[in-house]
């Protein structure tokens, strides 16, 4: 019987036989969450027998690293690497106590968890959640508004002058043909013009009649 395999390093697990990233599941299959996945290049370093891994995708976790190579695999947990950079990864240790080449590696990845959050846009309250777009604003009113507006209260004040001023009139002023309060019928004729120019007349010839005559020289 063979003597199980030597990770070789304190921070991984080795296991014998093969896994592969295209395995369904295989990051279960090994104890870890997310999927299997292969890092962005520039964010490891791999030279063939060791990997380091300095960062992580953007927006991304990586809960562990598996190393295959000869006949074996390392797991190393995340959370046994700590904090970042992680360095010196490789596969568990061969016969002869050697670190043998990598076959393949690959990490297993979470994806971010996705929150939807919903906004309500209202009239009478100001929404904080959004700084510009979920405020409400109040648009000033046109100065051709305005004018309208000032346009019509003159013609508003206008016709009630007019229609004043008629009422006052044919308050006053009796309809020709009406019968005044005295009695007498109102024809619409004033006589009061005809009685002074009358007059006027007769004190002009009064006038005349009084200026000395002028005698004449013999």
């Amino acid at each position: 019987m063979a003597d199980p395999p030597q990770s070789g390093d304190a921070r991984a697990t080795a296991y014998a036989g093969n896994v592969n990233i295209q395995h369904p599941g295989v990051c279960a299959t090994v104890g870890l969450s997310g999927d299997g996945a292969t890092l962005p290049a520039g964010t490891y370093y791999d030279n063939g027998t060791y990997v380091d891994i300095w960062t992580f995708p953007p927006g991304r976790t990586v809960t562990g690293v598996v190393v295959k190579g000869g006949d074996a695999y390392n797991v190393y947990p995340a959370t046994t690497l700590g904090d970042l950079p992680w360095e010196g990864l490789h596969a568990p240790l061969d016969n002869g106590d050697n670190v043998p080449a990598i076959s393949h590696w690959f990490a297993c990845v979470t994806e971010p968890a996705t929150t939807t959050k919903s906004t309500t846009n209202s009239t009478a309250t100001t929404s904080l959640d959004s700084p510009v777009a979920s405020r409400s604003t109040t648009t000033r009113p046109a100065t051709t508004t305005t004018t309208a507006k000032a346009a019509a209260l003159v013609a508003a004040a206008t016709t009630t002058a007019t229609t004043t001023t008629a009422a006052t009139s044919k308050a006053t002023t009796p309809a020709a043909g009406t019968k005044p309060a005295n009695g007498l019928a109102t024809t619409g004729f004033n006589a009061a013009w005809p009685l002074l120019t009358g007059l006027a007349l007769i004190a002009t010839g009064l006038a005349l009649l009084l200026l000395p005559r002028r005698r004449p020289q013999h």
